[in-house]
């Protein structure tokens, strides 16, 4: 009887201990921890200008307890056996959660990809209409046949304060008779050179005469820029935007 009761308490004693050795779980100071990848952290505090990639501030761990991330720095920082769940970034990048119902990624990588970006300050460098015709010369010099595209332009944003028209755009050399489009940031408003006001978009016919003049289409669709006779090339909204190419 007394070995059966010994052999009893040996048993739950050896439980007792593999609960406190195994079971680090049920006091780990740590929910979930991320580490071995680029962790971007953002914070309230932080400017703008913060959130450019070359400025940004980068963690290798943060670990999160109930919901709220309490630590993000250092590996050194942290000891990653106090955590239930230890994840793995694998050299991936992991970036704050946003939310975001009108989110235009896909666009912005376009722009990167194949577009001339004309942004000012603070997500560019465009100070004026000037800025945008160097931007484009090069782009113009080496253009495929379907054309330049430019965009991300503000007027709000330049010293000129006005948006520019399809005779700045003929003014670059390398830019002339050529098709260029330049989208404004809002998406709102885009600007077409002269070829591309003279070919307009295949369908309907052109939208300005050889002699600047709007055409019967351009008079006829709201949001054609006119100014003392003479199409500008400034084109708002979709109707007056699906004119051209």
């Amino acid at each position: 009887m007394r070995r059966g009761k010994k052999t009893c308490m040996t048993l739950a004693t050896a439980a007792l201990l593999g609960l406190l050795g195994t079971g680090a779980a049920f006091s780990a100071q740590y929910d979930t921890v991320y580490y071995g990848g680029k962790i971007y952290t953002m914070s309230e505090k932080e400017e703008l200008k913060d959130l450019d990639p070359a400025r940004a501030k980068i963690v290798d761990v943060v670990a999160v307890k109930d919901g709220v991330i309490v630590y993000a720095g250092d590996r050194a920082g942290i000891d990653l056996e106090q955590a239930t769940n230890k994840i793995d970034l694998k050299g991936k990048t992991m970036l704050p959660g946003f939310a975001d119902g009108h989110g235009h990624a896909h666009m912005k990588a376009m722009q990167d990809l194949y577009q001339v970006f004309l942004g000012s300050a603070p997500l560019g460098s465009m100070t004026s209409i000037a800025d945008y015709q160097e931007a484009l010369r090069p782009a113009c010099a080496n253009a495929p046949e379907e054309g330049v595209v430019g965009a991300g332009y503000d007027d709000t944003l330049i010293s000129d304060m006005r948006h520019p028209t399809w005779m700045d755009i003929e003014a670059v050399s390398e830019c002339a008779g050529k098709r260029v489009h330049l989208s404004h940031m809002s998406g709102h408003v885009a600007v077409a050179s002269k070829a591309l006001l003279l070919e307009g978009n295949g369908t309907d016919g052109p939208v300005m005469n050889a002699d600047g003049s709007p055409t019967e289409l351009a008079k006829n669709t709201a949001g054609v820029e006119v100014k003392d006779g003479k199409v500008t090339g400034v084109l708002y909204e979709g109707a007056a935007i699906g004119l051209v190419a």
